[in-house]
C-alpha cells in the first residue's frame, strides 16, 4: 500500500501540471477565441434564465433555471464553503486571486461545453432528450470520440462520487452536536457517521432515482434559498466589519504574487492550487454540468451556453468571495491544523467586534 501511494504521490505534480494547461489553456483560448463575446452577454443571459425567451414545443425536459440549479446544486455550499477554507489554509489569502482567474476561464469553458451539449444531444430508448461530453464525443467528433467517450463515462464513475461532499457534512453535523468535540469515543463517532451515511445515501436516492425532472425540481427549490440564507449570515458579519472589507481585498491581492508563499513551489504552487480549488468550486471542464444543460427545454444551443456560463460566476465569483471575506476578516485562517469545513464554522462563531479586524 506504501509503495502505491508513493506512485500516485510521484504522479500528482504531472498530472497537476497538466490540469492547469488543459482548464487555464482551453478556457483562455476558448475566451480569445470568441472575443469574448459570452461575457458581455451576461445580462442577456439573465434574461434567459429568468424565462423570458422561452418558446413552446422546444425540446428538453427541464427549464433554464432548474439545469442551472441542478448543476450548481452540489458547488454552491461545500465546494465554495470548505473548499475555498481549504484552499487559504494551505496557499494563504492570495489563492483566492487565482481562483478568481480561473473562474473567469471557466465562464467560457461552460459556455462552449454546454452550448455543445445542446447542439449534440441524443435520444435515449425511452424517447428523453440527454445531452454531455459523452453525446457529443460521438457525435461531434467521428471515430475518435466512441473510444474518448467510454473512457470519460468510466472516469465519471469514480471522479463523480460525492466523498468530499458527504465527508465535509458529517463533520459539520458532529461539531453541531459536540461543539467540544470530546464527548465522542471511537465506537460511537463511527456509529454516528454511519448513521448519517445511510440517511444521506437514502435521501439522494429518493431524489436521483425519479430522474432529471426530480433532480432539477429539488435543487430548484433548495439552491435559492441555501444562498440567499448564507449570503444573508455572511452580510450580518461583513456588516459588522465593513471596514475589514477593503483591507481583506487588499491582502488577497498583495499575496496573489508573493513569491515568498510558504506553499510548496512558490507562485507555481499557489496558482495549481487556485485553479485545482476552482474546477472543483464551479466544475468547469469536468463534463457534468453539461448533463443538465443539455436537457434544457431550448433549440438554441447559444442560449443554454450563456445560461450555464452564469454558474462559475454565481458559485465562485460571488459565494467563494463572501467566503474567503469572511475567514480573512474572522483570522480563522491563521489558526494551526484548522481546515475544511471547520475552519468555516470557527470564522462564523468568532466574536465579530465592529471596526476591528482580526487578520490584518
Amino acid at each position: 500500500m506504501n509503495q502505491i501511494n508513493e506512485w500516485v504521490a510521484g504522479l500528482l505534480p504531472y498530472t497537476e501540471t497538466a490540469m492547469l494547461v488543459l482548464l487555464l489553456g482551453g478556457g483562455l483560448f476558448l475566451a480569445l477565441y470568441s472575443r469574448f463575446k459570452p461575457y458581455r452577454y451576461f445580462r442577456h443571459a439573465i434574461d434567459i434564465t429568468r424565462g423570458k425567451y422561452d418558446k413552446e414545443g422546444a425540446t428538453g425536459e427541464v427549464s433554464h433555471l432548474q439545469a442551472l440549479s441542478a448543476a450548481i446544486a452540489s458547488t454552491v455550499g461545500l465546494g465554495n464553503i470548505s473548499g475555498v477554507a481549504i484552499a487559504v489554509y494551505l496557499g494563504g489569502p492570495g489563492v483566492i486571486f487565482w481562483i478568481w482567474m480561473v473562474a473567469i476561464l471557466g465562464m467560457a469553458i461552460k459556455y462552449y461545453s454546454c452550448s455543445l451539449a445542446v447542439m449534440f444531444r441524443g435520444v435515449d430508448s425511452n424517447g428523453i432528450a440527454q445531452g454531455g461530453p459523452m453525446y457529443y464525443m460521438t457525435r461531434g467528433l467521428g471515430k475518435i470520440g466512441t473510444p474518448l467517450a467510454v473512457f470519460y463515462a468510466l472516469m465519471g464513475m469514480i471522479g463523480y462520487l460525492a466523498i468530499f461532499q458527504a465527508n465535509q457534512f458529517t463533520q459539520t453535523f458532529m461539531v453541531v452536536v459536540n461543539p467540544n468535540e470530546t464527548i465522542f469515543d471511537l465506537g460511537s463517532a463511527l456509529a454516528w457517521k454511519a448513521i448519517i451515511g445511510l440517511v444521506l445515501a437514502a435521501i439522494t436516492a429518493t431524489v436521483i432515482f425519479g430522474g432529471v425532472q426530480k433532480i432539477a425540481q429539488v435543487a430548484t427549490r433548495v439552491v435559492g434559498p441555501m444562498v440567499g440564507f448564507y449570503m444573508i449570515a455572511v452580510a450580518i458579519v461583513l456588516f459588522m466589519n465593513a471596514s475589514a472589507i477593503g483591507p481583506s481585498f487588499g491582502l488577497i491581492f498583495k499575496e496573489a504574487f508573493n513569491l515568498k508563499t510558504a506553499v510548496s513551489g512558490g507562485l507555481w504552487g499557489v496558482i495549481i492550487l487556485g485553479a485545482r480549488r476552482a474546477m472543483f468550486s464551479n466544475e468547469a471542464g469536468l463534463g457534468s454540468a453539461p448533463m443538465y444543460h443539455g436537457q434544457s427545454k431550448t433549440d438554441e444551443p447559444v442560449q443554454e451556453g450563456l445560461v450555464a456560463m452564469l454558474g462559475p460566476f454565481i458559485d465562485t465569483i460571488v459565494v467563494c468571495t463572501l467566503t474567503a471575506l469572511v475567514i480573512l476578516i474572522s483570522g480563522a485562517h491563521l489558526e494551526a491544523e484548522t481546515n475544511g469545513i471547520l475552519m468555516t464554522l470557527i470564522a462564523f462563531k468568532k466574536p465579530y467586534l465592529a471596526g476591528e479586524t482580526f487578520c490584518l
